[in-house]
């Protein structure tokens, strides 16, 4: 039944009713309608947060060694590699 106001209006007159009577009124309790818009929010901003949670994994997950040493300001991408002479001596198997 449509009477012309408001659920906004009524609710205040309900609470300034109860209010008069000497009721504790309560504003805890939502208007359904109030408590589809506040949930369709949260879920809004939940749904942006984990969009942005695969990026800022990926920023920090660790990048493999061999890629961070090329990308060093200064270096050549070939003074990170080894040659097989340096590995064969580093490994104690070359003869003096």
């Amino acid at each position: 039944m449509d009477l012309g106001i408001s659920r906004a209006t009524l609710k205040n007159w309900v609470y300034a009713a109860r209010k008069a009577r000497g009721v504790q009124p309560s504003r805890t309790a939502e208007d359904p309608t109030d408590e589809l818009l506040r949930l369709h929010k949260e879920v809004q901003h939940l749904r942006s947060e984990t969009q942005k949670l695969p990026t800022e994994r990926d920023i920090l997950l660790p990048r493999p060694r061999n890629i961070s040493r090329e990308r060093r300001p200064g270096r050549a991408a070939s003074d990170s590699l080894m040659t097989t002479e340096t590995s064969i001596r580093s490994s104690g198997c070359a003869k003096s």
